[in-house]
């Protein structure tokens, strides 16, 4: 009787042959060189690091997936268009917004080309070892109110401020990145345009005012939408945590809308010298977007704060917080 041979390796890597290496994605555009593959965000967009050719400058590239949906690609064209509209018609009064090299969606290519800057520090990333100044916070949240009053002037609603669009630049420059849902408003003159805004359902940044989340009826987009979500980045920057217990849902919903945790003062700063910057967290807060200033009528608030020179720590170190 003849055995059978004993299956080889070969045999073996025939039946159960092994799974496809999934392919790195690639950058094809030729002005870029040494691009990197960062990461890919939630909105089917995804982030490249390389050098521009031309200038020899280190930028990051934004482009889409392959598996975004049409509706995605008219946003990201869309927020292409304007970033250079707002470059152009504005270049020196919005130092604080991330300078955009090259908008290739002009051309049908689905690129955005921007300077590349360091993401901003925040308690998830680098945990506070060391109580946070007066003098930081202030000039933090100057240059993000100086950005937003900027766009505020040309009616643009960024609608997605929160810590993750915030990025250092060099001589501890702050600037405010990502149009990806912003709206311009119908006062909005020269080159921009009015976007569609998605009035069917909600959009817009996490950090949004409980009673301005209706899914069902959103109402138009303002200026004070970014003021309460530029307070609640700079409350989270400082502290760590959100300013309420509703805000730790970041999903609308109609109990959400409905609710709102007034702000205690007591949970954004201890007993101290510091009741201007209790005041301006609370002002930028405001439940009630009547109620509520724009980021024009905060940002000279927070210079006069800066002009006071009241000097000690403005928060705990956030493990002190309860």
């Amino acid at each position: 009787m003849k055995l059978a041979a004993a299956p080889t390796q070969a045999d073996i890597q025939l039946v159960n042959p092994p799974e496809p290496t999934p392919s790195l994605p690639t950058l094809d555009l030729p002005e870029i060189a040494h691009a990197q593959h960062i990461t890919d965000g939630s909105t089917a967009t995804r982030l490249w690091r390389g050098v521009h050719r031309s200038t020899g400058r280190q930028v990051v590239v934004k482009t889409l997936t392959p598996n975004a949906l049409p509706r995605t690609h008219e946003r990201f064209t869309a927020e292409g268009h304007l970033q250079q509209a707002a470059a152009e018609q504005m270049p020196h009064r919005i130092p604080h917004v991330v300078e955009l090299i090259t908008d290739r969606t002009r051309d049908g290519v689905e690129a955005i080309v921007m300077e590349a800057l360091t993401p901003f520090p925040t308690e998830e990333t680098e945990p506070q070892k060391a109580p946070i100044s007066r003098r930081h916070f202030l000039s933090v949240m100057g240059q993000l109110l100086e950005a937003l009053s900027g766009l505020e002037e040309m009616g643009i609603v960024h609608r997605d401020v929160k810590p993750q669009n915030l990025l250092r630049a060099p001589r501890r420059r702050v600037k405010l990145t990502d149009f990806g849902v912003a709206a311009v408003l119908p006062k909005a003159s020269g080159q921009l345009k009015e976007r569609d805004v998605e009035r069917h359902f909600f959009v817009g940044t996490p950090y949004f005012a409980p009673n301005e989340a209706n899914w069902r009826r959103p109402g138009p987009p303002t200026p004070a939408f970014d003021t309460y979500s530029g307070g609640v980045t700079g409350y989270l920057l400082t502290t760590g945590r959100l300013p309420c217990l509703i805000c730790e849902n970041p999903v609308p919903s109609e109990s959400r809308i409905h609710q709102h945790t007034p702000l205690s003062p007591a949970r954004i700063l201890p007993p101290g010298p510091h009741s201007d910057i209790e005041d301006l967290l609370r002002i930028m807060l405001e439940a009630d977007p009547q109620k509520r200033p724009t980021p024009s009528e905060v940002y000279p608030l927070i210079k006069d704060a800066q002009r006071r020179r009241v000097r000690g720590a403005l928060i705990p170190p956030s493990d002190t917080l309860r």
